[in-house]
């Protein structure tokens, strides 16, 4: 971060992105404010975005609100609204981010990290939820994680600023309140707040070391996209879970991915970021992608045929209308090369022993009439090269 970059400070009014604000504006960064108004507090709401404009006013910098219709969204999603209100905060911060040379400051300070380590810890939050919060997370900073809250009080005071009080944050209803009002904000725990600090520190150190003991590990799995059972068995749980972390696949599937990997060829396991299915030797996996394909067709003399896998030679002559490209669906059929009739192209990828990650994405080459090649396959009987041919074809699917 340089101070050509521009901070945009998460500012909901209160003490801890006020004084986050002006020290930032003060130290000479370029800053702007960003604001949520979730209108969950009726007149409050409205009143903590106008104090937030006005704020924005007095350090000469740009503000931008956003308002967000949260009791109906809560409802859409079924969620928590605490949960879903950060959600949405998070969503539109990242679209902020995606215009380029920015980052978010956040306003956590260090009762707050002491607060989510608790948090984390009643949950049973393992290693990674007990490093509590990174200071720095991609473009995400929070640059005031080693200042208390005292220290930011103290700083809002001396230098004459205001602050809205959030009446929510008084509620002991919300876990994270609880911890604040009842054991962290207690001068009689600042000893326990130091050693909990230390924990902090000694799981985020930890952390760091599992992270790079799995790092040529994801590299190889990403690269081949499979997961051998020889590896995973190898790992210790510890490494296991982190395995499935980096793979994005909650650490709580550990044992569903145990179950597939030792249960029957072909079985599958669906997640948002990848699929997995079951093979000889362990795991393919199949990561959604966006990737569009294209089908290149070339005239070619008969002595350029080259049988290296990578093309399809055909009879261009025999094309009926235009050839198009697309991934196989259940109940296609076609006529291999070499075979007396129809076959299911289910059936056929299955009898070329290729790999079910394979078999899941292969795709088909057809003309107006019907299909008349399957990838990893053969062209189709009706298209083949023969004595006859005058014109020979050349297909090759390539990814654009």
């Amino acid at each position: 971060m340089n101070k050509n970059t521009k901070i945009w400070v998460a500012c909901s009014g209160g003490v801890d992105s006020i004084v986050l604000a002006h020290l930032l504006h003060a130290q000479g960064f370029q800053v702007g404010l960003l604001h949520c108004n979730f209108h969950l507090r009726a007149e409050e709401s409205d009143g903590d975005e106008q104090f937030v404009l006005d704020f924005g006013k007095k350090l000469n910098v740009e503000v931008r609100v956003k308002h967000f219709e949260t009791p109906t969204l809560v409802k859409k999603r079924k969620g928590n609204t605490q949960i879903v209100a950060r959600d949405l905060r998070y969503e539109w911060f990242h679209e902020v981010i995606k215009e380029g040379n920015n980052c978010i400051a956040l306003g956590h300070h260090f009762d707050d990290q002491i607060e989510t380590f608790l948090i984390q810890l009643e949950r049973g939050g393992g290693i990674r939820g007990l490093c509590a919060m990174p200071k720095v997370q991609g473009k995400f900073i929070r640059p005031l994680l080693e200042k208390d809250r005292a220290w930011i009080i103290t700083y809002a005071h001396q230098n004459k600023l205001t602050w809205r009080e959030d009446s929510s944050n008084a509620s002991t209803k919300y876990k994270r309140n609880f911890y604040r009002h009842f054991l962290v904000q207690r001068t009689s725990f600042q000893q326990g707040k130091m050693e909990t600090a230390a924990l902090i520190n000694a799981f985020q150190t930890l952390q760091k070391a599992i992270q790079k003991a799995v790092e040529v590990h994801i590299e190889t799995i990403q690269s081949q996209n499979f997961l051998t059972t020889k590896l995973w068995d190898s790992l210790p749980v510890l490494l296991q879970k982190e395995v499935l972390f980096q793979l994005d696949i909650p650490r709580n599937q550990l044992l569903s991915i145990e179950k597939l990997i030792k249960g029957n060829i072909g079985s599958t396991l669906a997640y948002k970021a990848v699929s997995f299915v079951k093979e000889t030797k362990g795991l393919s996996l199949i990561v959604p992608t966006s990737k569009t394909y294209i089908l290149e067709s070339k005239l070619v003399q008969k002595d350029e045929i080259e049988f290296d896998g990578k093309h399809f030679y055909i009879d261009a002559d025999k094309v009926k209308g235009e050839l198009s490209i697309r991934p196989w669906k259940e109940g296609d059929r076609y006529s291999p090369l070499g075979l007396q009739g129809s076959k299911r192209v289910s059936k056929y990828l299955k009898d070329l022993k290729i790999s079910s990650a394979q078999k899941k994405t292969a795709r088909v080459i057809t003309d107006n009439e019907e299909i008349i090649a399957v990838e990893f396959g053969n062209p189709a009987n009706r298209v083949k090269i023969s004595k006859k041919t005058n014109k020979v074809l050349r297909l090759t699917i390539r990814e654009l």
